[in-house]
């Protein structure tokens, strides 16, 4: 590629957060930048079906695609701003977690990195599992702590194709700076240590990706009132993770007695951390969580079974009729025609039914078989329908023991030792048609009352399909039978506030210390990321009416509050949630945004550069 005359200037590329979706996006920039900008029929392809298929000349056409590439590499700089000491892991996988916290979704969906000439290949998480951690190598959900291994390894094989440097801090600030291709875009001030108080980073580039907020406005330690009996103050650990920060035996006492607020996966994470990775001398006498629906999550099936063929019929059945109306409404085109979300859950309910009647037809065979007569078991519609409106199954019990019994069926379900019943069902359908749902419902402009009844259900389905492993389902069933953790007050719905425990049951007794294990929203919550909070409210970042994330093109560009472009910010992740779905995932393919945002920075640094400071960086 030829420079320009006047030798610009790198481009600058600022980055706020290093974990995965910020790795994802600078791996696709990688490779759009090591991909040669036009094939023969001006598309752009692949860098390694670029080359000519001749022994002669495979070698110098592999060489002109690298040469071209790197000097499209070199007219680019990225600055990661990222409080963590390493790139990649954050909290979720600190490589110094305990080793019974493990990744709640197959290890599979952390597939290979793009290739890049040049570049060593790594592999796919299973397969880096067999050479540099072979005692979880061929494990479904192998621990967090060595998928942060991974991550780092991903950053660092990156750092080869990118020049990255690594700013150890937080954005606190973003402000405008130009418009035009021969000025930076954005300055980003920095905070974190006295190193960097008042630096300014000039971007022309920024991207947002911050992924979970650092707080929130429920958080319950911003208003923590709760007393003891005796009038002391109620100990409140107010997280989970980092672990080895917050459950401490300082925190969390041995033999103590703990109220937990949340029983979804960080609740789950606390009972694996308190039960199996302390020893049982320092381990709480018990852990009473409490939840808004008395329910915990349900067991997901084994990821090395596979479906028996009817079930597996009926869902590729569902996700090719599905694909069929949006190929069809994306080819009448107007956003007038997309699928309305009531269609789209009734669909979903469809696809739950048949793969129930699969379950219903056998066990009505069975009764035929032993009584010569098929005794019908009401119909799968209608208790899909039940299901997804009570967000449990019909004939589970109410009172005591609900939650135990609800867990228990997911649990049987998952290790083949029950017939799945219709919350079964509808988790197997959700999951299956997650990724046509996120196609679905991004971007959707339908009105607030629709989309707060579709969030409603959504929350029932991903309960009933994202739960965590059957390994970890069944430890927590067994703390529950052990009398470890109890769960009388999830079936008592017992509430939990900043004053403390409201609706105890007759004589209970009061907890010695209460942990918090209820993380920050999802999008941008009230109480959140300071950076965020004040985008939105100078109108650069903006919300749609109901949502809790910020919207974006499909290229990750913000929209702001006039509902125009803010032109070279792009914001990818978990702070878009709800305007586009789904994005708290390690599946890389799942959104289109940083491919596409990816390929117009790729685009911009072969057609124009630019000019001015020559590091991008101003000292106050």
């Amino acid at each position: 590629m030829n420079q320009p005359p006047h030798s610009p200037r790198p481009l600058h590329l600022v980055v706020v957060g290093g974990g995965p979706k910020a790795l994802f996006a600078l791996e696709d920039l990688a490779s759009a930048l090591h991909r040669p900008p036009h094939a023969a029929d001006g598309r752009d392809v692949p860098a390694e079906t670029s080359r000519s298929e001749t022994p002669d000349s495979g070698t110098a056409a592999e060489t002109v695609a690298v040469s071209g590439a790197e000097s499209v590499s070199a007219s680019v700089r990225v600055t990661v701003v990222d409080p963590g000491r390493t790139l990649g892991p954050g909290a979720a996988y600190d490589p110094e977690q305990p080793e019974v916290l493990r990744l709640n979704v197959a290890a599979p969906i952390l597939d290979a990195p793009p290739p890049l000439p040049g570049v060593a290949d790594l592999p796919d998480l299973p397969t880096w599992l067999t050479e540099h951690a072979p005692e979880h190598a061929g494990e479904s959900f192998p621990p967090r702590a060595i998928v942060g291994r991974y991550l780092e390894q991903r950053w660092e094989r990156l750092r080869t194709a990118l020049p990255i440097e690594h700013v150890q801090g937080r954005a606190s600030e973003v402000r405008s700076a130009g418009s035009t291709t021969e000025t930076p875009r954005w300055t980003v001030r920095l905070a974190g240590s006295e190193d960097l108080s008042g630096t300014e980073l000039c971007a022309d580039e920024l991207v947002i990706a911050t992924g979970h907020a650092p707080d929130h406005a429920g958080a319950l330690h911003h208003t923590w009132q709760a007393t003891a009996p005796d009038g002391r103050p109620l100990p409140l650990v107010p997280a989970v993770l980092p672990a080895t920060r917050f459950l401490t035996t300082e925190a969390v006492p041995p033999g103590s007695r703990v109220a937990v607020r949340g029983g979804a996966l960080t609740f789950i994470d606390a009972a694996l951390v308190l039960f199996r990775a302390r020893p049982l001398h320092e381990a709480p006498t018990v852990l009473i969580p409490i939840t808004r629906d008395g329910l915990f999550l349900d067991a997901k099936p084994p990821a090395d079974v596979p479906l028996i063929e009817p079930v597996a019929a009926a869902l590729a059945t569902g996700r090719r009729q599905l694909e069929d109306r949006l190929d069809a409404d994306d080819a009448r085109g107007g956003t007038d025609r997309r699928l309305a979300l009531s269609e789209l859950l009734s669909h979903v309910a469809r696809t739950a039914a048949a793969v129930l009647a699969v379950y219903q037809l056998r066990a009505d065979e069975r009764s035929s078989a032993v009584s010569g007569r098929v005794v019908s078991g009401g119909s799968v519609s209608a208790q899909i329908a039940t299901t997804l409106l009570q967000g449990c199954e019909p004939d589970l019990p109410t009172g005591a023991g609900r939650a135990r019994e609800a867990l228990r069926r997911s649990v049987e379900v998952a290790e083949g030792r029950r017939t799945p019943g219709p919350a079964w069902a509808l988790g197997r359908a959700w999951s299956a048609l997650y990724s046509l749902v996120v196609r679905a419902v991004s971007r959707s402009e339908e009105p607030e009352e629709a989309w707060a009844a579709f969030h409603r259900s959504a929350a029932v389905l991903e309960r009933f399909a994202f739960g965590p492993p059957p390994s970890n389902a069944r430890i927590l069933l067994d703390l529950i039978d052990a009398g470890a953790v109890d769960t009388s007050w999830m079936d008592a719905k017992v509430r939990i506030d900043a004053e403390g425990l409201h609706g105890l049951p007759t004589g209970a007794v009061v907890p010695d210390v209460v942990i918090d294990a209820v993380l920050p929203p999802p999008g941008v919550p009230r109480g959140g990321d300071p950076l965020l909070l004040d985008l939105l409210d100078r109108g650069v970042l903006s919300r749609a009416p109901g949502r809790r994330g910020v919207r974006t093109t499909r290229a990750g560009t913000a929209l702001t509050s006039d509902d125009t472009e803010a032109v070279g910010l792009a914001v990818l992740g978990r702070p878009t949630e709800d305007w586009s779905l789904g994005q708290d995932s390690l599946n890389r393919h799942l959104h289109p945004e940083s491919r596409a945002w990816a390929q117009r920075v790729a685009t911009r640094l072969r057609g124009t550069g630019t000019s001015d400071s020559p590091d991008g960086r101003i000292r106050r």
